[in-house]
């Protein structure tokens, strides 16, 4: 199977399209990329993802430069991307980098709130969570202040906290954790990476060491950065770190030295004129982009086959057009398989109406992106800031998911929401967080997973007080939906084959008008079971095709907000 996917990767690398689908508005004017490139460079190309996918540094180290050397003949240009863009012995003395001020401390008290712990109690400006590869968890709150930081740690699932670092001194507006430490399972070095979006537009990485009260700060972009999502790679050692950042208008992708363990930072790539991004890593060097046109309100995503190199970023496509502020905090994760097998999943905030639905568009292995189709909707309510996860486990093939829902326009009852990805669907989402129907201010979450299976979470509470943390194995406070089903769905008839009678069971959200018909293989409606105006909910239709003869049909149900057609077989 490598070898089919390096043969893939030489293919895709032998011409590097540009903005093949990009509105016309979001581009900007930069290097023009559209060239062959020359048989010399593909080899080296291939021969440094080998080495990468191998782990094999010495090569990978003795190949860069060589292949710098041919890009600087070919096209200089794209030879000025591979560069370093800090001095990590400068960073660390830094002035305004962030300061370390108070080390581990003793337990904390985490009081309850209904079922849901308060891990950290006062105003909130940010916060992130995730899960270290010996499932320890580290939870980063950023003060409503923007000047400290406080990261708290748990060893058993969530069930007590204590401090991991108190009052990091920044001064920032935004920040996000990772785990920087390989699969579960793995042995090699071990550290927490800390992001922080300083408010003069400069983005720190400050490395901890676990086990130890030392971190390094280094310089991730100099200064006009606005947002940045962040991911990294699983190797057994040498990891690499991604980051898409927005800066001044355009966008910029940025990956780490592998050696350096995120001190030093390197080849630069402009990317579009776009805001909101994210990134996700899957395996095998696969590296998938997403953001909105900041122009156009298109969504776009974009790949990446070979570890971030700046060089081979292709096949960038349109997810949803749109106009300006349509379109929001799209979020990508995929599977942890071989290139040609992932999974690769956008959940997206879409204005519908007024409303704010959760929209999803993914690919399986072997076939194509597909159509944008509702993730989350449901009548009257806000569903937005969607949170998506996997397990840093070879093959894994489960993500997990969180969001926010609401009254239309931010307003009561609030609460966050559970949704599992496994065996190919969705399961329908579940409330986590306890019941609050008077609650202001916003609440956003964060899930991960431990490495049994269990989904724990994090959340803002109420006017943006406190962050509360449970875990779904506490199932006392777990609320199931009810009624109602939350996105338009149209099942396999049943039986199927039938003779003469099947039943027809399709799902909708809101009221709206239906339409549902029954049409032979040449494509000539032979029934109409509905057609008028339904109540949300759960409906079954029955056709009788006592009437017709023996052979393939097609159901079809179309609202004005969903289509999907299936086949059925009638033998008599």
């Amino acid at each position: 199977m490598k070898k089919i996917l390096y043969l893939f990767i030489v293919l895709l690398l032998g011409a590097i399209p540009y903005y093949s689908t990009l509105a016309q508005e979001d581009q900007i004017e930069g290097q023009n990329f559209q060239f062959q490139v020359p048989e010399h460079i593909q080899s080296l190309q291939q021969q440094i993802k080998l080495a990468e996918d191998n782990e094999d540094w010495d090569l990978y180290y003795s190949l860069r430069p060589k292949l710098i050397t041919a890009w600087n003949d070919a096209k200089p240009e794209i030879a000025n991307l591979y560069r370093n863009t800090n001095n990590a012995e400068q960073d660390n003395i830094n002035t305004e980098a962030p300061k370390f001020t108070t080390p581990y401390s003793s337990q904390i008290q985490s009081p309850l709130w209904g079922n849901d712990i308060i891990v950290h109690s006062g105003s909130v400006l940010d916060m992130s969570l995730v899960v270290s590869r010996n499932d320890t968890l580290y939870l980063g709150v950023l003060e409503s202040s923007g000047t400290a930081v406080n990261i708290y740690a748990s060893g058993n699932g969530g069930s007590t906290w204590s401090l991991f670092r108190s009052g990091f001194s920044v001064q920032a507006s935004k920040i996000e954790l990772i785990d920087f430490d390989g699969f579960h399972g793995s042995s090699g070095p071990s550290y927490l990476l800390l992001f922080t979006l300083y408010n003069n537009g400069t983005l720190w990485c400050t490395r901890f060491e676990t086990g130890s009260s030392s971190y390094t700060n280094s310089k991730v972009v100099n200064s006009g950065c606005t947002d940045f999502s962040i991911d990294r790679t699983y190797s057994a050692a040498n990891y690499r770190c991604f980051v898409l950042y927005d800066s001044t208008g355009t966008q910029f992708h940025k990956r780490s030295d592998p050696a350096s363990y995120a001190t030093i930072w390197q080849d630069p790539r402009e990317i579009f004129n776009c805001k909101d991004p994210d990134i996700a890593y899957g395996l095998d060097g696969s590296l998938y982009l997403t953001y909105v046109g900041r122009s156009s309100g298109n969504l776009y995503q974009f790949n990446n086959y070979n570890y971030g190199d700046p060089a081979s970023f292709i096949n960038q496509r349109t997810v949803e057009t749109g106009s300006t502020d349509t379109t929001f905090t799209p979020e990508i994760i995929a599977t942890r398989q071989d290139t040609s097998q992932q999974t690769v999943m956008m959940v997206y905030t879409i204005l519908n109406n007024g409303r704010n639905d959760l929209r999803t568009s993914f690919k399986t292995g072997g076939s194509g992106w597909s159509v944008p189709a509702n993730w989350s909707t449901y009548s009257n309510t806000d569903n937005k800031l969607v949170n998506l996860f996997c397990k840093k486990q070879s093959s894994n093939t489960i993500f997990q998911a969180s969001f926010t829902r609401t009254g239309l326009g931010n307003t009561t009852p609030r609460a966050i929401r559970y949704r599992k990805f496994s065996s190919g669907n969705w399961n329908s989402s579940i409330q986590v967080s306890d019941e609050s129907r008077n609650v202001t201010g916003l609440q956003e979450s964060n899930v991960v997973e431990l490495s049994t299976g269990t989904a724990v979470f994090a959340y803002v509470g109420s006017n943006s007080l406190n962050v509360y943390f449970d875990n779904s194995s506490w199932v006392t406070d777990v609320k199931p939906e009810t009624g109602i089903p939350e996105v338009y769905s149209l099942s396999q008839n049943y039986p199927n084959p039938f003779n003469p009678s099947t039943a027809i069971r399709f799902s909708i959200p809101e009221q709206t008008n239906v339409s549902l018909k029954i049409f032979n293989s040449i494509g000539q409606e032979v029934a109409s079971l509905v057609n008028g105006e339904l109540s949300a909910g759960n409906h079954e239709v029955n056709f009788n095709a006592s009437k017709l003869s023996s052979g393939i049909y097609f159901y079809r149900i179309e609202t004005p907000a969903f289509t999907s057609t299936k086949k059925m077989i009638l033998i008599k």
